[in-house]
């Protein structure tokens, strides 16, 4: 039995899962912890110690709602500061007879020299696709070849940002065991649901919007974006002049009720909280404010994914986090992308915990119930420990 963490940090609020995975791989979600971020604004680290402590609040909530000692703290995250690209390695095998494990990890190993390790820290290093002697292959290993190609897609950080939100952690007594891209996490655990090959998630939180397109269900890029649903909330906020708390829970109660049927029926609505008594505001005047905002941040998603609709030949957007029950953003996708929308999100969590807002870190707790920590006295050049990961990766396809 191994008791595991897996921490969502999102622009509006931190998300922990603490729960545990036996000996059969079979995963249990004892607890949950939250607790507003403080430190990290439209994906950006603006105050390591300031989100260091709000990590540490939603993990000793988690902890303590799980009644597990959990170590082992995965750590979620997103924002601009990540970094993406697909980048090549070649290598000739060691035998010329059989391609093995130690060929691939040498292959990646040589694609992974495209990014400075002492500047970055790679965060993923997925394969995508195999050449042998430039004949494309699904699955190299056991095959025979002169020369093999990898090409993979990599997710890094810069270590000037994580190294010191890791530093100001150990320094509350949260010990890391990996850091991890939230989107990167998030469509893994959700991909084996999905009944295409070629999609794109969507996750659209508070402050950004992160994205993945999958081709033949391998990833073909993934990026963020600083938009999110705060933008409407501020747009509520000073259409109605009321607090930024006051615009947050109108937004929450009203814009998963918007019925462009309503509009123009000269409808009115209750916008009122304590402390206000004149916010009866015309319902045509809310959906406007929610509706032009949308359009703008999906006409801004649109145009920096369009290259690669047609070139991974995307046939279906899934759509989760925090503003997925939002009827206008999924019709505004439909018309924007002339692509079906269908929500994920978290289904293989008890009832209490399936919201769309928690699949990012749904994602998180499920890749460290399927991978143990790096030992301390082991670096990323451990062989044995890539050359594990390799079998799992081609052990994975053939389920």
């Amino acid at each position: 039995m191994r008791n595991i963490i897996g921490v969502d940090v999102g622009t509006c609020t931190v998300t922990a899962l603490a729960g545990s995975v036996d000996g059969n791989g079979a995963v249990t979600v004892h607890g949950s912890g939250i607790a507003p971020t403080v430190g990290f604004s439209q994906g950006t680290l603006t105050d390591v110690t300031a989100l260091a402590d709000s990590i540490k609040q939603a993990v000793d909530c988690a902890r303590a709602a799980a009644d597990l000692n959990c170590e082992q703290v995965y750590l979620g995250i997103g924002g601009i500061a990540l970094g993406a690209a697909n980048e090549s390695g070649q290598v000739a095998p060691a035998f010329p007879d059989r391609i093995t494990a130690e060929d691939v990890q040498r292959a990646c190993r040589a694609a992974a020299i495209a990014i400075d390790s002492q500047e970055f820290q790679i965060l993923h290093l997925i394969p995508r696709r195999f050449w042998i002697n430039d004949e494309e292959f699904e699955d190299p290993l056991r095959c025979k070849g002169s020369s093999l190609k990898v090409d993979t897609h990599i997710v890094s950080i810069p270590r000037e940002r994580i190294d010191p939100l890791l530093a100001a952690l150990r320094a509350v007594h949260i010990e890391v065991a990996c850091v991890v891209a939230n989107i990167v996490v998030l469509a893994d655990a959700v991909k084996t649901a999905l009944d295409t090959a070629n999609y794109m998630v969507i996750d659209i939180g508070g402050g950004t919007t992160d994205i993945a397109l999958f081709q033949n269900k391998k990833i073909a890029m993934s990026l963020s974006l600083p938009l999110g649903g705060n933008y409407i909330t501020n747009d509520i906020m000073q259409g109605l002049d009321v607090t930024w708390k006051h615009a947050e829970a109108v937004k929450r109660y009203y814009a998963a009720k918007l019925d462009s049927s309503l509009y123009g029926k000269g409808v009115m609505l209750d916008c009122n909280d304590y402390g206000t008594v004149d916010k009866q505001v015309p319902y045509d005047f809310l959906y406007v404010i929610i509706e032009s905002r949308v359009e703008e941040i999906l006409s801004i998603v649109y145009d920096y994914v369009k290259p690669y609709l047609i070139s991974c030949g995307v046939d279906i957007i899934y759509l989760t986090g925090g503003c997925a029950q939002m009827p206008s953003i999924q019709n505004s996708l439909q018309k924007k992308f002339n692509l079906g929308v269908a929500d994920i999100g978290p289904d293989l969590l008890a009832q209490e915990y399936r919201s769309p807002g928690n699949t990012a870190c749904f994602g998180v707790f499920m890749y460290a119930a399927n991978n143990e920590p790096v030992k301390k006295e082991e670096t990323i050049k451990d062989r044995n420990s890539f050359v594990s990961k390799i079998k799992s990766f081609f052990k994975s396809k053939q389920l």
